[in-house]
């Protein structure tokens, strides 16, 4: 007799969690093009004295920050490897459809003035841009090959 939990079951093929995640990314695979151009109008529109070169590095800089250092904490904190701290850090930084949908929301919403709302879609892009030559720069000073017979990482990483 299987025992009882309060979590639900791991998807199966033919499960209702695959039925709800194949409806979703249905769905996402739809409106996800709606959402970049609605983001472009909405940046062409923008008055052509809102671009701010400082705004974006200084988004730029804080969001690659808290990104990076935020996630390779909470990893350092795991006791996961420094590859996997590094990985997991660069993955984290890809965060620009998430960050693009609340900006637009934000926009439309009138609480970002249009420069803010052109460095913060700015620092989405190039952060989520930035995601694959990270992985790589990592994957190629870290080889897996070199951790794999390495005892497991202790919290300070050694």
């Amino acid at each position: 007799m299987p025992s009882w939990s309060p979590w639900p079951s791991p998807p199966s093929e033919d499960g209702v969690w695959t039925r709800a995640a194949r409806t979703v990314g249905g769905w996402g695979r739809a409106v996800l093009p709606l959402l970049f151009t609605v983001t472009g109008v909405g940046l062409g529109a923008a008055p052509l004295g809102t671009f701010s070169g400082t705004a974006v590095l200084l988004a730029l800089a804080l969001a690659m920050a808290g990104k990076l250092v935020g996630s390779y904490l909470g990893a350092w904190l795991g006791g996961r490897s420094r590859r996997t701290r590094l990985q997991l850090a660069a993955l984290l930084n890809a965060r620009g459809l998430t960050e693009i949908a609340v900006l637009q929301i934000g926009y439309q919403a009138g609480i970002l003035a249009p420069a803010l709302y052109l460095a913060l879609v700015v620092m989405a892009l190039v952060t989520t841009a930035l995601s694959g030559p990270l992985l790589w720069a990592i994957d190629r000073r870290f080889p897996a090959a070199t951790m794999a017979g390495a005892p497991p990482a202790t919290p300070n990483g050694r």
